[in-house]
């Protein structure tokens, strides 16, 4: 054989070789990323049930080859202290050569069993994200152009436009490390973790019996924080806004619970435009026709008095909501 016949051959059957063994390796970087993302999920599975979660699902399986690595979980199911959750699929996207970033989404109802109460979730085109991130560990969104929720107990029905929300941890303590010592005890213990959140929603619409509402948009900046003891969790509400009709209603302050498990904390509340608030309530069947007469006066009176706003602020203290003052509802009760 020549050295040209050799030299033909190479030139052949070199791009078909280089081809298969591209082939063999792109195969085996989609099978590992498979074995590493369910290996993932079990480990999780694990660490949520010693937390009182559970987790699970009847089949798994992997596709998309050669293109964008897709996981589906078939019938999953997650519960605690009385919530249920169920989709009958859920979807997991990822680039086989980049895990930092997963894609979650699930184009089947999803059901959430509340008590007594079933809550249906119906966003086909919702996606969920999780990716890494140098500066603070890892970055979550929840995104969806539209979604329709139903709670069946009260036949109430939810739809919204646009929707995002994004998640992201802050630092453990003010100096960044992970433990703090315990005050009675010296024990050394995780540091508390605050989840610093920020969301929009757009084009609310709410109806329940034979009443109906709608809120322009919705739009809040917030830090749920860790509290070490009994391991409750406080909402710190650093602006939170909504568009109702005419009125826009401002809010800021925190929430939390107390011993007893009640909804507890202070807000500070802002209401430009205030009878076109109490107009909206009355028409959503909150007020009836008295209580939005003298609620109308006085919000307007108040309003006149400082420039058109009404500043309200709100009180939960031992199981009672105080508005201004006045004790106007009971709190609810989250934990038992």
């Amino acid at each position: 054989m020549t050295q040209k016949n050799k030299a033909n051959r190479l030139f052949l059957y070199g791009p078909l070789i280089f081809g298969v063994l591209l082939f063999v390796g792109w195969w085996g970087l989609w099978r590992t990323a498979t074995q590493t993302i369910l290996e993932t999920v079990q480990g999780i599975i694990v660490e949520q049930e010693a937390l009182g979660t559970k987790l699970s699902f009847d089949d798994f399986k992997a596709q998309g080859f050669p293109f964008l690595w897709r996981g589906t979980f078939s019938n999953f199911r997650a519960e605690k202290d009385g919530l249920h959750y169920h989709s009958d699929e859920i979807f997991i996207d990822a680039l086989p050569y980049d895990l930092d970033r997963v894609i979650f989404s699930s184009r089947q109802t999803q059901t959430l069993k509340v008590g007594n109460d079933i809550i249906k979730l119906n966003a086909e085109k919702a996606r969920a994200s999780i990716e890494g991130d140098p500066e603070v560990a890892w970055l979550g969104k929840i995104e969806s152009p539209q979604s329709n929720i139903l709670l069946e107990k009260t036949n109430t029905s939810i739809s919204t436009g646009a929707f995002l929300l994004n998640v992201k941890p802050e630092p453990r303590s003010n100096d960044g490390g992970d433990t703090v010592t315990d005050e009675n005890s010296e024990a050394v213990r995780e540091a508390p973790m605050n989840i610093a959140t920020s969301f929009t929603i757009s084009n609310i619409a709410v109806s329940y019996a034979d009443n109906a509402f709608n809120i322009d948009d919705v739009e809040a900046v917030f830090s749920l924080k860790d509290i070490l003891e009994r391991e409750r969790t406080k909402l710190v509400i650093t602006g939170a806004g909504a568009a109702i009709g005419e009125a826009r209603v401002l809010i800021s302050g925190d929430l939390g619970t107390d011993f007893d498990g009640y909804l507890t904390g202070n807000l500070d509340t802002q209401i430009e435009n205030p009878s076109a608030l109490v107009a909206a309530l009355a028409q959503a069947g909150v007020l009836n026709e008295q209580q939005a007469k003298t609620f109308t006066g006085v919000a307007t009176f108040a309003a006149q008095k400082s420039g058109g706003t009404l500043s309200a602020p709100v009180i939960l203290q031992n199981g009672k909501v105080k508005v201004m003052g006045f004790v106007v509802a009971d709190a609810p009760r989250l934990v038992d």
